[in-house]
């Protein structure tokens, strides 16, 4: 890129508005080329009458005039690795996608089912991702081509799963109500688990495989302590309401259990005895999520705000996050505590800074929001070490390292010049393009009644 600027009052012509003109100089394919723009069409505006000062301006608002979406269809699970620098997520048709953290850069996108995606997660194994859909089809991705692994722990008949990051094993209830330890790297079963007299509906895990915990339909929570072992297990009755989810905190010593009632029972572990007792005004909780720090958990339900509970000290009453307009089936904090990530039925999944739950911005899959949100290309290298080229809306932070290509493109697309439309009947971009790096340069400050123009290179 490359900019000029003329600022020589004595060669511009004078404009009696009060608005000023602001042209713009195009060099692209050798030629030449001197249009008009509006003033909101090259830089911000400030809500008063007040100069733009010499340097640049973002465009950060612009062209984002409509929904910001992740998935064609409604976010159904999510996951986060170890690392914490990848993020999966999987919708109501079957779609996965794979994104890298912070930065929200997606760098994948694939069909996996042609169903309800229930659950992911990233196994044993780190270059591998879990997928297991509404039918109970558990298959295996390998990262980052994003291609299915045959054989090992793929199979059918399963209906959820919990899977230990440091440990070669996972439980897993199949739909005929069974409970199983397998391993994670042949898929063989290892033994089932029986004594737990409930349906399973929920199981959580942690990461270490040191403790095993199910809640069922009856309210009945159960707890396998070293289940790859000595396999002894406790029974809780935590109350007549159906256990719709659970989580546990990192080092294994909190577990929260979240009720079809709206309860949210707290439990110190490994002994299960009972703690603080919350009481959601959200509706069914669909999914939560603990913060490593301990300090605070998190709730997803059939409405579509998120409920933010402090732990310490416990607070009855709960923050309250809005931003998604349907329900939260999903919600995943980063290992690090300081990201929340939800995704909603509306196609959305929004990063929420924690322990403040300040929004942060969407992630958004620019080829299917190209009508609606404009971007920046960027060059750059991903978790993987693979230099790649991607696009993030604009206004979005600049990633660290990453070399801009191009201004204002919906996706990592051919674009046309010189054409009329500014869309084509494929939703390309066909506008000419002012590659800024999501900047506008202004020549000193910007004065009523006065025309300036502005110099671009496009890249050949």
């Amino acid at each position: 890129m490359k900019d000029d600027f003329k600022s020589d009052e004595s060669q511009l012509p004078q404009d009696e508005e009060e608005t000023p003109n602001v042209y713009s100089r195009s060099h692209a394919d050798g030629e030449t080329k001197l249009s008009r723009r509006t003033f909101l069409e090259l830089a911000a505006v400030a809500a008063t009458t007040s100069a733009l000062h010499s340097g640049c301006a973002t465009l950060a608002g612009l062209g984002q005039t409509g929904p910001a979406i992740a998935h064609k269809s409604a976010v159904t699970a999510l996951a986060v690795n170890t690392a914490g620098n990848l993020l999966a997520s999987g919708d109501k048709d079957g779609t996965l996608k794979l994104w890298q953290l912070p930065q929200g850069v997606l760098l994948n996108s694939w069909e996996g089912y042609k169903s309800t995606i229930s659950d992911l997660t990233f196994p044993l194994m780190e270059d591998e991702l879990w997928s297991l859909n509404s039918y109970g089809t558990l298959k295996r991705w390998h990262l980052p081509d994003c291609k299915e692994s045959i054989g090992g722990a793929s199979m059918s008949g399963m209906q959820l799963f919990a899977v230990p990051s440091s440990a070669d094993w996972y439980a897993l209830r199949t739909t005929a109500g069974d409970m199983e330890l397998r391993s994670q790297t042949t898929g063989e079963k290892l033994f089932s688990l029986t004594g737990f007299n409930d349906t399973v509906n929920a199981l959580a895990v942690t990461s270490d495989g040191r403790l095993l915990l199910a809640g069922g339909a009856n309210g009945n929570l159960g707890l396998w302590i070293d289940p790859a072992g000595d396999k002894s297990l406790q029974i809780v009755k935590s109350g007549p309401s159906a256990v719709s989810a659970l989580a546990i905190s990192s080092d294994g010593k909190l577990a929260l259990s979240a009720h079809a009632d709206a309860q949210l029972r707290t439990w110190q572990m490994p002994k299960m005895q009972p703690g603080a007792v919350y009481q959601s005004n959200l509706g069914k909780p669909f999914c939560v999520a603990i913060r490593p720090q301990m300090d605070l958990f998190v709730v997803g339900s059939e409405k579509p705000e998120i409920g933010l509970w402090k732990l310490s000290p416990a607070v009855v009453e709960a923050q309250i996050l809005m931003g998604h307009s349907a329900a939260v089936p999903a919600t995943v904090i980063t290992p690090d505590g300081t990201l929340l990530i939800s995704g909603s039925e509306d196609k959305t999944i929004r990063l929420w800074s924690l322990p403040d739950g300040k929004y942060l911005r969407n992630l958004v899959d620019m080829s299917i929001n190209y009508k609606y949100i404009e971007g920046t290309s960027y060059k750059g290298t991903d978790v993987y070490g693979r230099t790649i080229t991607y696009t993030l809306p604009c206004g979005s932070p600049i990633p660290p390292g990453a070399v801009c290509t191009c201004n204002c493109v919906p996706g990592a697309m051919t674009i046309p010049r010189n054409n009329s439309q500014r869309y084509d009947a494929r939703g390309y971009c066909t506008c000419d393009l002012i590659c800024t790096c999501n900047t506008v340069c202004t020549c000193q400050s910007v004065g009523r009644g006065r025309t300036y123009y502005i110099s671009y290179w496009y890249p050949n």
